[in-house]
C-alpha cells in the first residue's frame, strides 16, 4: 500500500489505517513494522507481490492522472 503526501509512504503497525485493513482479515505490507507511517523501499514491493494498492488523490494535489498513471507503470 502506498499513499502519497507529497511523496511515497505507506503504513507501518501503529497506524489506524493497518488496523482498519487487519481486522477483517486483509494483509498489509508492512504491518509488522514498528512506525506509524514509513517511506517505504520502494524497489522492495515488487517483490513483496502486492495485489492492491490504494491510492488516494487528494483535491489539493499537485498531481494529475498522468502523472499518477507514469508513477504506477515506473513501478510496475
Amino acid at each position: 500500500m502506498e499513499i502519497d503526501l507529497g511523496g511515497p509512504v505507506s503504513f507501518g503497525a501503529h497506524s489506524y489505517i493497518v488496523d482498519a485493513f487487519t481486522c477483517p482479515g486483509v494483509s498489509i505490507l508492512f504491518d509488522k513494522v514498528i512506525a506509524e507511517w514509513l517511506k517505504p523501499e520502494l524497489e522492495k514491493v515488487p517483490v513483496m507481490e502486492p495485489s492492491v494498492f490504494v491510492y488516494d488523490a487528494k483535491v489539493y494535489s499537485k498531481s494529475d492522472i498522468d502523472d499518477f498513471n507514469q508513477t504506477i507503470e515506473k513501478r510496475s
